[in-house]
């Protein structure tokens, strides 16, 4: 349970991948899919786990993956490469990134994916920014939140830091 958002994730499995035996990374997964009815020409996966990622988009972020679908490391939307990253090399599997638009009545009525086969962000990459992270803390460096480039824009890490902006429409965002 997060009580800064007030969000429960009992129902999401908890992945986690040590670092050093110091430091750990840590993810919640929408699930885990199994391919269990192959069509034709795909019977040889038939079987296939695969990490499921799932959001739903308003229209401006629809636009943006319709416009990027073929990018599957997510250079489109970097947030979004850490978090599938770091499920991936968690659990060793590939990805199904699935994204469902959303009207303004907040109904999904449309789903797409992409399948993800190899982590965007490298497990080198990864490690790198746990240390450089904990190394700033350690000697005082981060004792501030960090800037966002634009903070309406989500998902921002630092959310929680932001002050709520009244004038910004859920579909908006």
């Amino acid at each position: 349970y997060d009580p800064d958002r007030d969000v429960d994730y009992k129902n999401q499995v908890r992945v986690e991948k040590d670092i050093l035996g110091k430091y750990a990374v840590r993810a919640h997964l929408d699930g885990v899919g199994i391919l269990w009815a192959a069509p034709p020409g795909l019977q040889d996966r038939r079987g296939e786990l695969r990490v499921l990622e799932v959001k739903a988009f308003g229209d401006k972020l629809w636009k943006m993956f319709k416009a990027n679908k073929t990018d599957v490391e997510l250079t489109w939307f970097p947030n979004y490469q850490w978090q599938v990253s770091v499920q991936m090399h968690a659990t060793g599997l590939p990805m199904l990134f699935i994204v469902g638009h959303k009207g303004s009545d907040g109904k999904v009525f449309e789903v797409e994916y992409i399948e993800i086969d190899t982590p965007p962000v490298s497990w080198g990459k990864i490690v790198a920014k746990v240390l450089g992270v904990e190394k700033a803390v350690g000697v005082g460096i981060l004792d501030s939140v960090p800037e966002c480039h634009n903070p309406l824009d989500y998902p921002c890490p630092y959310y929680k830091f932001h002050e709520i902006v009244e004038s910004v429409q859920v579909g908006e965002i």
